[in-house]
């Protein structure tokens, strides 16, 4: 490793209370885990949002803020230390919040009640959801969040290596970037290494490009490979072959652009695909247009797996990647 990985926290420390969202009836609650995290939601509705209860990863038992009433309970499973809480949306009248929304650095999960009256949206960013406020009383009137920067939740603490590297996780799995709802799940789960990396290139009448498809090639850490299924439809126009010269060189982390592209319903596909190692980088690859995303943090990680969605392009990709050991600090 390079340097120091220990993640510098001097000017992020402590949690932040956001604002709440809602009515102004009702009294006040506060949910805030001393240790653990938010790893289940439950939702209870009918007309509106009756009531909320969540259960951190310390804990067998939910705490719940609200009313008895509503008609159907929907739950989100969060799988919490990979996947965390990373923003919240939703719709509120004044007789309290009608319509619910969370986001994680995975996906989204909702809407749940209804989408009436005024709508609100929050969105942590490095940051991660570690509670929530608000005020109830035979409804949830209102809902607000606590917050804290990423660098105080999740800690990096470098570990001598021993032979190989050892690693464990920071979180590992971060994105997708791009179309999360559009086309095939995939995800071709964990690695010990990844050994190839085909990207296909699909261009128009004007040369411009998007990314058709990817396929990776890995190395299992019980010996052997796994070459994945082809996430996309292959392309006669460009097909780029990156070999990675391991266990010297490693996968640290890709960047690229996504945004729509012609001919494919106004859906955001990947436009560009740009991928680094720890002695270099190879592309970009398509065009860079659209929206900008990076895998990459101050840390040095090893990318061991892939996951994304896809159809007849490449629309969404995230990585999943090992850092050298996780700490967590919850403590307010």
């Amino acid at each position: 490793m390079k340097g120091n990985t220990n993640a510098s926290c001097d000017q992020c420390e402590g949690g932040t209370s956001v604002q709440e969202w809602g009515g102004s009836a009702g009294k006040d609650w506060s949910y805030k885990p001393k240790s653990g995290g938010i790893k289940e939601i439950f939702i209870i509705h009918g007309g509106v949002i009756h009531s909320v209860a969540f259960k951190h990863d310390d804990s067998d038992n939910a705490s719940k803020f609200g009313g008895n009433g509503g008609t159907r309970t929907d739950k989100v499973a969060i799988d919490f230390p990979s996947e965390f809480l990373t923003g919240i949306s939703g719709s509120y009248e004044s007789d309290g919040v009608k319509s619910l929304k969370f986001y994680t650095n995975r996906t989204q999960y909702g809407p749940f009640g209804t989408e009436s009256g005024t709508p609100f949206s929050f969105r942590a960013d490095s940051g991660v959801i570690t509670g929530f406020h608000g005020r109830a009383d035979s409804s949830l009137n209102a809902i607000g969040v606590y917050v804290k920067p990423t660098c105080t939740v999740f800690t990096i603490a470098q570990m001598e290596p021993h032979g190989e590297r050892d690693f464990s996780f920071l979180p590992p799995t971060l994105g997708p970037w791009g179309t999360i709802n559009g086309g095939g799940k995939w995800d071709d789960g964990v690695f010990s290494a990844v050994k190839q990396v085909q990207v296909h290139v699909r261009r128009d009448t004007a040369g411009v490009g998007a990314i058709s498809a990817v396929r990776f090639e890995y190395q299992k850490s019980v010996g052997g490979e796994f070459l994945s299924p082809l996430h996309g439809e292959p392309s006669e126009d460009i097909v780029n072959k990156i070999e990675i010269n391991g266990p010297s060189e490693f996968l640290i982390g890709i960047e690229g652009y996504y945004g729509p592209i012609e001919g494919n319903g106004n859906v955001d596909v990947i436009r560009s695909l740009t991928f680094h190692t720890n002695k270099g980088k190879y592309g970009p690859m398509g065009t860079e247009i659209g929206t900008y995303f990076n895998s990459m943090n101050s840390s040095e990680g090893k990318v061991v797996g892939f996951h994304g969605t896809s159809d007849a392009y490449l629309g969404a990709i995230g990585v999943h990647t090992e850092y050298n050991i996780l700490r967590f600090n919850l403590d307010p």
